[in-house]
């Protein structure tokens, strides 16, 4: 799917009552990361120990395990998983669903509800909540599989058109928007702070704080909308709305985040080509904070421990399961996290179930076309099972 047309569908699925699921972004944008809650300390690393950090996990792992399968990965754990134990989580009792009508109350008040949707009977098709305030400046949808969109004013849509994180889309922008380190109205911490004392007025705890952030100008903003609007029509005939008033005013920060549970990052139920793993989004300009997007978010709860394997036991886990695919082309593994797993994901969060998990994330370079011309590379993301190193299937 070409990336404009696919925005443009995430945005007619989030603005109607009916969305079973809002959709998230799909995309690798770059990482730059602000306060990490994790350690994330490159070095490269084999068996020397000095690469390592003084536990018994090492940050970096290079090697070359055959012609076309390659290891040059950072590796990202929680500190207490060096032990060879790390905390599992379990799904909690409640879910955003359960806690409707508190979020909506938090964020749009009784006296404040101009129009309000809602169904809240499974048979009767996708539960979701659609509730605009009566100045039409504030505008929630909220669903039965743990998503959810906020936003105040019509600022974010343009914001939303104006940036592709995606990488492995030729729409992809978002180094323009990494020239800067701060706007003058706020630094991004201050900024970053907001969006988080907004979810946490809601009962939004579990958010790492390890995140990718984008310093929007508005002039580069108006520039790359009008593109944007100009490829959608060229591509598809489709009219985008571009915004013809942009002002310094404008200005903003745009937030990328996933959710975390004591310092574990929480892995999404599916993966592919995309920024799966960023499942917060968050936009902050001088008034506050102007959207909110969840996608999948699964309440956690602290369940126990299990014993953790290596990252050296699961690169050999990747060389196995490398040798049991019948392909040609390249694999380089440029990232092993561990986290928690969503795994029988359904449209009920609570039926889901979780796994402490090391995932891969692997670049596939394809080794040839039909035409003869070279294809793109593409991530592809494989991931085992924490305590024993067998694959999780998707």
């Amino acid at each position: 799917m070409e990336r404009i047309f696919a925005k443009q569908v995430a945005a007619a699925v989030l603005a109607v009552c009916t969305a079973a699921t809002l959709c998230g972004c799909s995309g690798t944008a770059a990482r730059t990361s602000g306060k990490s809650e994790l350690p994330v300390v490159s070095a490269d690393s084999e068996t020397d120990s000095s690469q390592s950090t003084e536990g018994r996990f090492p940050t970096h792992i290079s090697q070359t395990l055959a012609d076309r399968l390659k290891i040059d990965a950072d590796v990202i754990f929680p500190e207490q998983a060096e032990t060879g134990m790390a905390e599992t989580a379990s799904m909690a009792d409640q879910t955003l669903w359960d806690r409707r009508n508190e979020i909506r109350g938090a964020l749009i008040s009784d006296a404040d509800i101009g129009t309000m949707e809602t169904n809240e009977d499974s048979a009767q098709g996708n539960l979701y909540l659609n509730c605009e305030s009566a100045d039409q400046q504030k505008y929630l949808v909220l669903d039965g599989s743990g998503n959810l969109l906020y936003t105040i004013g019509d600022l974010s849509t343009h914001v939303e058109n104006a940036i592709d994180t995606d990488q492995s889309f030729d729409t992809y922008n978002g180094d323009l928007y990494q020239t800067m380190v701060s706007l003058p109205f706020e630094t991004k911490e201050e900024a970053w702070e907001q969006a988080k004392e907004l979810m946490q007025s809601i009962g939004i705890t579990q958010v790492s704080d390890q995140y990718q952030y984008y310093v929007m100008d508005y002039q580069t903003m108006a520039e790359q909308e009008q593109k944007a609007a100009e490829q959608s029509e060229a591509d598809f005939g489709k009219t985008l709305e571009v915004k013809t008033d942009w002002s310094e005013a404008d200005n903003c920060y745009y937030f990328q985040t996933q959710q975390a549970v004591d310092g574990c990052p929480v892995l999404p139920a599916y993966q592919g080509e995309g920024t799966d793993e960023y499942t917060i989004t968050a936009i902050v300009d001088q008034t506050g904070v102007i959207e909110l997007k969840l996608s999948g978010y699964y309440p956690l709860e602290v369940s126990g421990t299990e014993s953790v394997v290596t990252p050296e036991t699961i690169v050999g886990a990747v060389q196995k399961y490398y040798d049991s695919v019948i392909t040609e082309d390249t694999w380089t593994v440029d990232r092993m996290t561990l986290g928690i797993k969503i795994i029988g994901q359904s449209d009920d969060p609570k039926q889901a179930k979780t796994a402490l998990a090391w995932n891969c994330e692997i670049m596939v370079t394809p080794a040839g076309s039909l035409s003869g011309e070279a294809a793109a590379p593409y991530p592809q993301y494989v991931t085992f099972y924490a305590d024993n190193a067998k694959v999780i299937p998707e």
